[in-house]
């Protein structure tokens, strides 16, 4: 199983997000873990790796579990994302891992991003905004194609089983309530 990381931070009310070239997808900055590193280790070297920027007032927001495919290829890894209440530093143009930009929250949802890390960092906004120290648990569903088949998230604010947000299918659906 493969252990990644990533980091939801705001700088001037914007969220600090890359475009990787494969799929020109956005996503929050991150990667995987290294076997002598903590999780909070590999977030911060990815996060600085990435964007040039040292975060700190690091906080978990959730843990999601990711299937990819199916039979003997399946890939099974997990996402641990935070989020960050500082950066220092200045931000890279670029990293070895894409284009680095700030969007401002009425913008980042329309950009070409997989659709399982827009819920997710949904949640990680929603839990920010709230001041919520919830941990969100997940589990999504890929074709091998890395298309979004299902999904189910605890809802950030409710203690885990009580409640959940899901979607199935094509189309993604935000709903609360039991699935």
């Amino acid at each position: 199983m493969q252990i990644i990381v990533n980091c939801v931070i705001l700088i001037d009310d914007q969220l600090v997000l890359l475009q990787k070239p494969r799929r020109g997808w956005w996503v929050a900055p991150g990667g995987k873990v290294e076997p002598s590193e903590t999780w909070v280790e590999a977030v911060r070297r990815e996060f600085w790796e990435e964007t040039g920027l040292t975060v700190s007032g690091l906080h978990l927001r959730g843990i999601h579990r990711i299937w990819i495919g199916e039979g003997e290829n399946r890939k099974d890894r997990i996402i641990a994302q935070f989020s960050a209440s500082t950066a220092t530093g200045t931000l890279l143009s670029e990293s070895k891992e894409g284009i680095l930009d700030k969007v401002g929250l009425e913008k980042w949802e329309n950009l070409p991003m997989d659709d399982g890390d827009r819920i997710m960092i949904r949640h990680t906004l929603d839990s920010m905004r709230n001041n919520s120290s919830a941990i969100c648990f997940g589990k999504f569903v890929y074709t091998e194609d890395h298309a979004l088949i299902t999904w189910e998230i605890s809802d950030c604010d409710v203690p885990v089983g009580a409640e959940s947000t899901s979607g199935a299918g094509g189309d993604i659906h935000w709903t609360h309530g039991l699935a």
